[in-house]
């Protein structure tokens, strides 16, 4: 399938690729005027204010070319230190989220089961609340006093009253 042009003038896919031909022909002309030693033709070369303000010419400079080097160097280094503590972090972010949601799982767990004791301890209350004022109600109908222990007991849950009206028999 190639490249098929969509007018007559069109010589490249695209301005991406039409970038990329212009910097590869610039690479080998200063390749070029690099291994003749500078001497290329007047009609091929820039004019010398051009040479002397393209970076590329600059960068020819031993002096300069090497500190590019250094700083170029220093650069990939601290990239490649972040990538890589990037890396690790995205890992710890993928553990930690994974602790995250089994923990997420054990605390529905242990909510549901905190709600479900309390539904029991509050139908235990009930029930026992029941049972006692049956006591009470069998107590009082048989006459039967009840023993100090369970009297105590029933009295600080409210459930006879401390102070009895005159005409109320005493349990």
């Amino acid at each position: 399938m190639g490249f098929e042009p969509s007018r007559k003038t069109q010589q490249f896919c695209s301005t991406r690729c039409a970038n990329r031909q212009r910097d590869r022909r610039r690479r080998q002309q200063n390749k070029k005027a690099r291994d003749d030693g500078g001497s290329a033709s007047a009609a091929n070369s820039p004019s010398p204010e051009k040479v002397a303000s393209t970076p590329e010419r600059a960068l020819e400079r031993p002096a300069t070319r090497q500190r590019f080097d250094a700083t170029i160097k220093t650069n990939l280094e601290t990239i490649d230190a972040l990538q890589t503590n990037l890396r690790s972090q995205s890992g710890d972010v993928d553990r930690l989220e994974a602790e995250n949601s089994e923990q997420q799982a054990r605390i529905s767990l242990l909510q549901g089961e905190v709600a479900r004791l309390k539904r029991a301890q509050r139908i235990n209350v009930q029930d026992l609340a029941h049972v006692a004022a049956r006591l009470v109600a069998m107590a009082q109908a048989k006459g039967l006093p009840l023993d100090p222990k369970t009297r105590d007991i029933l009295r600080s849950r409210g459930w006879i009253p401390s102070k009895r009206p005159a005409g109320v028999r005493r349990l």
